[in-house]
């Protein structure tokens, strides 16, 4: 999901762009090393003295409106929908059981001036265990869902870095901590196009702490290799590696710590 800047400032100044159903990845571009962040994406999970997982996330974004404000400066208010699930496999397994699947729901409000854009996103989340993983350890799964805003300012100080952060506020939980606070932070890395433009290495990192775990951090680090039949082309297929380590994002395991490599692949799409 790495789009280089000067296409997105192409973008952003053709009219072509503005209205209903405008790229909804232009304004605020998606985060790449947040586990929950929308996409299309597999991995092969390897934690630390354990067996293979495996992970699918399918989702996907919408725009459903975009603005160009009357200032002097380039400015743009984008509002879209996105939803999506992320689901975890227990590869070791004969039935090759459905341990966990989140369930993420958004509608962002984007804003660029320039370099800088700002996101704020209310979004609600559910999750559930599979049932074979029920069936397997007898445990009996209780409904964890929230509700909440997060609110992230990023700067883009040239084209090949982007920085970001900003604090997430849970407003609703059903059987969950009752800590409502979190924090997030963030840099990206892209290079130049490469292999006559079909090519671009890129490496991504995010941190959250949460108040819910102890304020624990959580790290999520990937690098990879974004493909694509030229550098104008906004489809692409990403191959990357991941490493983690901290809180499991699972709602329903949220509380466990785990430290794991991924091997993974990731569709690029406007």
């Amino acid at each position: 999901m790495l789009f280089s800047f000067s296409v997105v400032h192409a973008f952003m100044n053709s009219d072509s762009s503005l209205g209903l159903f405008a790229n909804a990845k232009e304004v605020f571009r998606p985060l790449v090393a947040d586990p929950r962040e929308i996409q299309l994406a597999m991995r092969l999970v390897m934690p630390v003295s354990r067996e293979c997982l495996g992970e699918i996330a399918a989702g996907d974004y919408l725009g459903l409106y975009r603005w160009k404000l009357p200032w002097e400066q380039e400015t743009y208010l984008q509002w879209s929908i996105a939803g999506g699930i992320f689901s975890r496999f227990d590869l070791a397994a004969d039935t090759k059981d459905l341990q966990v699947v989140d369930y993420y729901a958004t509608m962002p409000v984007d804003v660029r001036m320039g370099r800088w854009s700002m996101r704020l996103l209310p979004y609600h989340v559910s999750s559930h265990l599979g049932d074979d993983y029920i069936k397997r350890t007898g445990v009996l799964a209780e409904k964890n869902a929230i509700d909440a805003w997060k609110w992230l300012l990023a700067y883009e100080p040239c084209e090949h870095w982007r920085f970001y952060g900003g604090p997430d506020y849970i407003i609703r939980l059903v059987h969950a901590s009752q800590e409502h606070v979190a924090v997030q932070a963030g840099l990206e890395w892209r290079s130049n196009w490469w292999a006559a433009g079909h090519a671009q290495t890129f490496w991504a990192n995010d941190l959250q702490s949460w108040e819910r775990v102890g304020w624990n951090p959580t790290f999520n680090s990937q690098f990879g290799v974004k493909i694509v039949h030229d550098s104008l082309d906004q489809y692409g297929l990403s191959i990357f590696s991941e490493f983690g380590t901290g809180h499991r994002p699972h709602g329903q395991f949220y509380r466990q710590q785990e430290t794991h490599w991924n091997l993974g692949m990731r569709l690029e799409i406007p």
